[in-house]
């Protein structure tokens, strides 16, 4: 996340006063995002979602299904997301800009279409559906939780109006066509749905995004905020502009994070992350990781308790069966072994003798800080490795 500050005056001429105006951005990755798959005949009018897919999709499709026969089958998908505004940006502050922008990574043509965004006014729910990489236009069964074509929240709750309960108002809009960036506002719809999410959290329901639905083969895919390619770089993001009078930033409690002023988080206890800092993603949960011995044993910890004792991290989010923990030996310590005399089978040593000598396998301790004894080849006299 990139924070940053701009400092000025407001002069208030009637009462020959002045207080300080601070600028900050917030740069947010949705906290939910989803398609919404209108159902066809040919599937039995089932419906379906894509929960923790990494792409979402909006556009009308030629074929809705696997079936090979002939004919089209279309239908509309149409995608969701929302962001956590009031978690991020303080309580009271004027939203001054708002830009999104989407990665169109797939589409039937590079013809350009409308791309609109509408404010959602139903809350909506990602469960655990995922088509992973296949079936990714035809959607997944929905799982309880899911947003679907017909449903709020699988199975129970539903929409007054199939397809989402959205404004009629466009609140950004922007001709998609080939595969890349594209990016919606600043509009003064878009800085009005962000003012209000921020005002009331309670109608935060995030927007639609509607492709051209006049004709087929105008859908459209984007990534999501599980797409990994480019190191995450795809994923849709959210730049908000404000200012307010009021210092803030992000405030720890153990590990929950509030945006608080100084003055606020030290009377709740917590700990202050300094003006601007935001809980997107939360400073107050200390990732884990991979944490290696040099005795190549691996633990998962944080990087200060690994630091703390000796070990080596590996990286945040890194896990244990994803890394190989070296064994960090000590140079010099052991002296090298020094192999038996051969007995011969006739003659005797240093003398004229015979010797029958064959090679074979067996362990040597070949460093007394290895925890086992390692596997060689050697020769034997018949009587003892030598």
């Amino acid at each position: 996340m990139r924070v940053h500050f701009v400092r000025a005056t407001i002069v208030v001429v009637a009462l020959m006063v002045s207080f300080p105006l601070f600028a900050a951005t917030v740069e947010l990755t949705p906290v939910k995002d989803n398609t919404l798959y209108e159902p066809i005949q040919q599937d039995g009018f089932e419906d379906k979602s894509n929960a923790l897919g990494a792409n979402m999709f909006s556009g009308k499709v030629k074929d809705a299904d696997a079936d090979p026969t002939g004919g089209f089958r279309a239908a509309v998908r149409r995608a969701v997301l929302a962001f956590d505004i009031a978690g991020n940006v303080p309580a009271g502050a004027t939203i001054d800009s708002v830009q999104l922008t989407l990665t169109m990574n797939k589409s039937p043509s590079s013809t350009n279409y409308t791309t609109n965004l509408h404010r959602l006014l139903a809350d909506w729910g990602e469960g655990t559906s995922d088509t992973g990489n296949s079936r990714q236009g035809r959607g997944e069964p929905p799982t309880p939780g899911d947003a679907t074509w017909n449903h709020t929240f699988f199975s129970g709750q539903f929409w007054s109006v199939p397809g989402g309960d959205y404004s009629a108002t466009v609140s950004g809009s922007q001709a998609v066509g080939g595969t890349g960036t594209y990016s919606w506002g600043s509009t003064s719809a878009m800085v009005s749905d962000v003012q209000l999410w921020l005002d009331d959290p309670a109608q935060n329901f995030g927007w639609i995004v509607i492709v051209d639905e006049s004709q087929i083969e105008t859908a459209k895919r984007f990534a999501t905020r599980e797409d990994t390619s480019g190191g995450g770089q795809n994923k849709p993001k959210l730049i908000v502009n404000y200012s307010t009078a009021v210092i803030s930033g992000a405030c720890c409690q153990g590990d929950t994070c509030t945006v608080e002023t100084p003055a606020d988080c030290g009377t709740l206890g917590g700990t202050y992350q300094g003006d601007g800092t935001s809980c997107s993603p939360n400073p107050c949960v200390e990732p884990f990781g991979a944490c290696c011995a040099d005795d190549g044993t691996c633990t998962e910890d944080t990087e200060a308790n690994c630091g703390s004792a000796g070990g080596t991290f590996q990286g945040d989010g890194s896990t244990c069966a994803s890394v190989e923990c070296e064994i960090i030996l000590t140079p010099y310590l052991d002296p090298l072994p020094i192999p038996a005399v051969a007995t011969p089978i006739s003659g005797a040593p240093n003398d004229t003798a015979t010797y029958q000598i064959s090679m074979r396998e067996f362990e040597q301790q070949a460093h007394s800080e290895l925890p086992n004894p390692t596997r060689v080849w050697g020769y034997d006299d018949g009587f003892a490795p030598l």
